[in-house]
């Protein structure tokens, strides 16, 4: 019908205030779901102003940040999904967003990086320093470790 129409295609210019609507209606919340995996980072973005995060929001900040292309794009989704949203992830999204550091010279290189990975260590409460230690030995990312002490800026 046209509620599903319109679900599938919420103008930019509504989107941050139609789709949290749509997630909470039964039978359009699949679809408005499906809306979220296609979302660019500003468009997230400004949904998430408006919502609590849920899983299928935290996984899409985590398949934009890891298809960073640019320096530049790294660093706004650092700065506008993964440390906003940094509590938020479960462990198995910080291993996805860790391990598309490792192979993402665009992220690893951005100068947002660092402090994005010191947020979500000491801002996830799931992240300990087992985990931490472990994830970034298995990724090379020894280098990209926190320093004992560091904080976000």
């Amino acid at each position: 019908g046209r509620l599903e129409r319109y679900t599938d295609q919420i103008p930019e210019t509504e989107l941050s205030s139609a789709l949290p609507i749509t997630l909470r209606i039964p039978g359009l919340e699949s679809r408005a779901k499906e809306r979220i995996s296609t979302l660019s980072a500003t468009q997230l973005n400004s949904v998430l102003g408006e919502i609590e995060p849920l899983t299928e929001m935290l996984d899409r900040a985590v398949v934009l940040y890891a298809e960073s292309g640019s320096f530049d794009s790294a660093n706004y989704r650092a700065n506008s999904l993964i440390i906003p949203l940094a509590s938020a992830f479960s462990l198995d999204q910080i291993t996805r967003i860790i391990e598309a550091t490792a192979v993402n010279s665009q992220i690893s290189g951005s100068f947002r990086c660092r402090p994005a990975l010191v947020t979500l260590r000491d801002h996830n409460p799931n992240v300990t320093v087992e985990f931490w230690e472990q994830l970034v030995t298995r990724t090379g990312l020894d280098d990209l470790k926190p320093n004992v002490g560091e904080t976000e800026t």
